[in-house]
C-alpha cells in the first residue's frame, strides 16, 4: 500500500527518523540481534518492558473513553500477560536465581508514559503507544526470530513477539487511523513526544550496555 507522502502518518515516521534509527543501532540492541552477546542479555532486555508495557497498558484503560484514540488502544495489542509469562519461563530456563533489574531510564520511560496517561494528554500517549506496538510488529518480529535463532530460547517463552493480527494489514489500518487522528490531536505535540520516547529507548539500552552482565 502506497501511502500519501504528505500524510501525518508518513511525517510520524520521517520526523522521528533519525530518533527512531539512533535508538535501534544502540550497541546492546545490535550486539543482541546479531547473536554476539547471551540468551541472558535477551532476559534483561524483556525485564525492561514489563514496567514499561504495565504502564501503557493501564494508560490505555485510563483513556478508553478519549474518542480521538480509543480506535488504537485494541486490547489484542497488549503484551503484559505474555511479557509475565515469558519471564516467569525464561527465569527457570535460564537458571536465574532472579529476574535482572530494571535500569533507570526504563522506569522513567515508564514514568514517562504514566504522567501523560494521568494527565490525559491523548496525544502524547498515542505517540508511545504508536512506537511500542507498531514497533512490536515491525522490528519486534526480526528480535523474536533472531533471539529463537542466535540463542536457541525455545518458542513458547518467545510470546512478546506473538500477536493475533495480521502484522502488514493491521499496521496498515493503524497508520489510516493516524493520518484521521493527527489533526485532531495536534501532530507536532504527537511527532514531540515521539522523537522523545526513542530518547528514552536509546537511554535503556545504553545503560544496558554499560551494566555488568550478571547484573
Amino acid at each position: 500500500m502506497k501511502r500519501d507522502p504528505d500524510s501525518f502518518s508518513t511525517r510520524l515516521r520521517e520526523d522521528t527518523r533519525r530518533a527512531h534509527t539512533a535508538a535501534e543501532t544502540s550497541t546492546f540492541i545490535t550486539e543482541l540481534m546479531d547473536g554476539h552477546l547471551t540468551a541472558h542479555e535477551y532476559v534483561r532486555l524483556i525485564a525492561q518492558y514489563q514496567p514499561i508495557y504495565t504502564a501503557l497498558e493501564h494508560g490505555a484503560e485510563q483513556l478508553r473513553t478519549d474518542s480521538r484514540i480509543a480506535g488504537f488502544l485494541d486490547p489484542a495489542l497488549d503484551r503484559i500477560p505474555a511479557i509475565n509469562a515469558d519471564l516467569a519461563g525464561l527465569r527457570r530456563w535460564a537458571e536465574l536465581d532472579e529476574l535482572p533489574r530494571v535500569v533507570p531510564a526504563a522506569h522513567e520511560y515508564a514514568a514517562r508514559i504514566s504522567d501523560v496517561a494521568a494527565r490525559g494528554d491523548s496525544a502524547r500517549f498515542l505517540a508511545h503507544h504508536y512506537l511500542r506496538y507498531l514497533g512490536d510488529l515491525s522490528g519486534g518480529q526480526a528480535i523474536g526470530a533472531r533471539t529463537a535463532r542466535h540463542y536457541g530460547v525455545p518458542q513458547n517463552l518467545l510470546t512478546m513477539w506473538r500477536f493475533d493480527v495480521k502484522p502488514k494489514p493491521y499496521k496498515d489500518a493503524y497508520r489510516d487511523l493516524l493520518d484521521a487522528a493527527g489533526p485532531q490531536l495536534g501532530e507536532d505535540v504527537v511527532i514531540d513526544e515521539a522523537a522523545k520516547g526513542f530518547g528514552y529507548n536509546q537511554a535503556m539500552f545504553a545503560q544496558l550496555e554499560r551494566e555488568p552482565a550478571g547484573v
